[in-house]
């Protein structure tokens, strides 16, 4: 928040604590002084410029503040006209931002959707945003790089190039539940970043503490259908999103429905792309020998929002899991859901959420699934949970956490005047 120092000029005081971890950048002063509102740099729009366009910023020895666009509030205090003209001043540069996120076969993967999400999110906002696959050493206001393995020859060779500019490393599940401890890039990228962006809360945990001053959580947010199609009558249709591939454990609803009751209306339906070819084999076979699991392949993205809308669960199975753009989709869309108790969906759902069921374990996901479909109490209990969960995916919120990310880089530009 604002306070008066002992000289009378208003500085930022520690506000960490007092607010939560989602959207918000918690102080911490590394440099033994606190940002003062009356420097120089705050009060010239030119000089801030001059800052940002040459770069000249030692990230690791700066503080990070709470920076809202509300041009009279900061870390929810209001503050004088003077103080809200500079930080409209401050907060109204565009900044020029490249997302490099790794190739994939499908468009419609994980990282694909959040990069071009996050693209449009940001041109919104009027900065100047372009996604690639490769960086090819053009020049950049913010490098955001999404997967810490592999993308680290691109993080190490962008920080030697640039030692002083902003770079954000978005931790993907692959990155924070298994390369970490096998990679030595990947933990090499942890410390060549600016910032550290995780897609769920729980995911700090699996981050030393010392790197906890630039690790930030912002949720995948997700936009809830216009109209949500009524479900089938003739069935209780459960949907499962996600390529085929290790990772997602994609067959084991399929698996689980295998051992429903025959009174059961239960059908699941699974959209997403087989990522070898071994994966599209069994998923056939598996729908030869059980009448309850058909596999659609890869659809549109209007087509599996649609589909998922009109279902009666999402099944989220996987082994692995930054922050599923599944489960944002569904709690945008008020469907609940039945998910592997892994870090990366507590961290969506909360630890709390009743539809969990142990990893790999095709007979509690069976037993969830027969209660869902015949205890309407249960059933409302995760509805209830989700609903409460859905605020965390608003796409204002999401835009509202980039704002203030991006913001950091321009305080902290002008503060290195």
């Amino acid at each position: 928040m604002v306070r008066r120092s002992p000289d009378g000029k208003r500085e930022i005081a520690d506000t960490s604590g007092a607010f939560g971890f989602i959207g918000i950048f918690p102080t911490k002063v590394h440099t033994g002084r606190s940002a003062t509102l009356d420097s120089p740099a705050l009060t010239k729009t030119d000089s801030l410029k001059t800052c940002l366009a040459s770069k000249r910023v030692s990230l690791d020895n700066l503080e990070c503040v709470p920076i809202t666009r509300n041009p009279g509030c900061i870390a929810g205090v209001t503050q004088d006209d003077s103080a809200s003209r500079e930080y409209s001043e401050l907060l109204a540069l565009d900044m020029h931002v490249l997302i490099i996120t790794p190739p994939r076969p499908s468009r419609h993967s994980g990282n694909n959707v959040t990069a071009f999400r996050w693209r449009r999110m940001l041109k919104e906002l009027g900065h100047k945003v372009e996604v690639q696959s490769e960086y090819t050493n053009e020049p950049c206001d913010v490098l955001v790089v999404l997967h810490a393995r592999r993308n680290a020859a691109v993080i190490r060779r962008y920080r030697h190039q640039h030692p002083a500019s902003p770079m954000i490393v978005v931790l993907t599940g692959t990155d924070l539940y298994r390369d970490l401890e096998r990679s030595r890039s990947a933990r090499a990228s942890l410390e060549f970043a600016s910032r550290l962006l995780l897609l769920q809360l729980d995911g700090l945990a699996r981050l030393p503490r010392r790197l906890a001053h630039k690790s930030r959580v912002i949720y995948q947010s997700a936009v809830p259908p216009a109209r949500r199609p009524d479900p089938l009558k003739q069935c209780f249709e459960v949907c499962v999103i996600g390529h085929l591939r290790a990772e997602k454990d994609p067959l084991r609803a399929a698996m689980a429905a295998r051992r429903l009751p025959a009174s059961s209306r239960i059908r699941v339906v699974h959209l997403g792309m087989a990522m070898e070819p071994t994966w599209q084999t069994r998923a056939q076979r598996e729908m030869k020998v059980n009448p309850r699991y058909q596999w659609l392949g890869e659809m549109s993205r209007g087509r599996t929002q649609q589909r998922l809308a009109r279902s009666r669960l999402l099944v989220m199975s996987s082994r692995i899991e930054g922050g599923a753009n599944a489960v944002s989709e569904a709690l945008a869309a008020d469907v609940p859901v039945l998910a592997s108790r892994i870090s990366g969906n507590v961290g969506m759902l909360g630890a709390d959420y009743p539809g969990y069921f142990p990893v790999g374990d095709t007979g509690a996901l069976a037993e969830l699934l027969v209660r869902a479909e015949t205890e309407p109490i249960f059933y409302q209990s995760l509805c209830d949970h989700c609903r409460e969960r859905a605020k965390l995916v608003d796409p204002a919120r999401e835009r509202r956490d980039w704002d203030n990310l991006l913001g950091e880089f321009l305080w902290e530009a002008c503060g290195s005047t």
